[in-house]
């Protein structure tokens, strides 16, 4: 078994609808997850003796709050590996924005894992698995544009064009626990599944009609920072998205060139965005090779390998 080093990246939710409260405590819901250039790193080692290390860089987690811990663990539990594995993790994804970092890396440590040990899994054992650790995290196993629903665990895959984006982080956080805590239901009347059509049809200005965050009016109501940022926004006749259920905004451009037009009209105006666009790449960075590091915005430092 030889070392894996991999990146793996954050999501954006291009809409997001509440449907309704279940029984089990959480909610129903439908949203267009994206994968986006903006990428965590690791590094899988195996271990001779049933042990787990890990090392973050880049961010302090408690173990107990530490996402890949909880994926290695179930992973060697479950499946039964005698041997253990020693991660490194470099944090690039902030956490809190709605970007779906913890859950990357989870879903990321599910399969790569499972790769590092001989495929000691079948795909939809590691989705089992995933839905354990958390609601995004089984869309990372394998993340590629899909339509989610359910908890966030039903999901389809879908083809559409490669979209670009200018992402804003504030300088409050938001937990999911919170944002979930506090949402208001709202009754609509159309699903997100509209979208999908119309953005394979490049039919852009309708997208824009039924492209809707359902925590985007309770985040704006309780915190003033992001409420300030979002009308500046709209006073430039842009159209500000939250990303998830976090904090960060997200706008949605045509091309590289409107991209880099917005960019800087907003620099003018004292607000500072990231440039992404949807990532549809492979994950696999190399076995021992050092590709150095992968920041966010750009693409990946190598080709995959798988």
């Amino acid at each position: 078994m030889s070392n894996l080093r991999v990146i793996t990246p954050a999501k954006i939710n291009f809409g997001l609808f509440i449907l309704n409260k279940r029984e089990d405590g959480y909610h129903n819901i439908e949203t267009i997850l994206i994968p986006i250039n903006l990428f965590d790193e690791l590094s899988f080692s195996p271990l001779k003796e049933k042990k787990i290390i890990i090392k973050v860089v880049g961010k302090r987690i408690k173990k107990k709050d530490n996402l890949v811990y909880k994926a290695a663990k179930l992973f060697l539990d479950t499946f039964n590996i005698k041997k253990g594995v020693r991660i490194i993790l470099k944090k690039n994804i902030p956490i809190g924005y709605g970007l779906g970092g913890g859950s990357s890396d989870a879903g990321a440590t599910l399969y790569f894992l499972n790769e590092l040990f001989g495929k000691v899994a079948q795909k939809k054992e590691l989705y089992k698995l995933a839905e354990n650790i958390g609601m995004d995290v089984p869309f990372f196993i394998d993340p590629k544009p899909s339509f989610a629903s359910g908890r966030g665990e039903i999901l389809e895959k879908i083809k559409i064009p490669k979209l670009y984006f200018l992402l804003y982080f504030p300088k409050t956080a938001i937990s999911t626990k919170w944002a979930y805590n506090y949402t208001k239901l709202t009754k609509h009347d159309f699903s997100l599944k509209i979208l999908i059509p119309l953005l394979k049809k490049k039919q852009y200005k309708k997208v824009f009609k039924y492209l809707k965050n359902d925590f985007q009016n309770l985040i704006c109501e309780h915190y003033k920072e992001i409420k300030e940022v979002i009308n500046k926004m709209e006073e430039l006749n842009l159209t500000p998205i939250l990303t998830g259920t976090g904090s960060g905004i997200y706008l949605w451009v045509r091309d590289r060139e409107e991209q880099k037009k917005v960019k800087d009209l907003l620099k003018e105006k004292g607000i500072e965005v990231l440039a992404v666009e949807s990532f549809l790449g492979r994950r696999l960075m190399g076995r021992t090779q050092d590709f150095g590091s992968c920041c966010g915005g750009s693409n990946p430092p190598a080709p995959a390998i798988f």
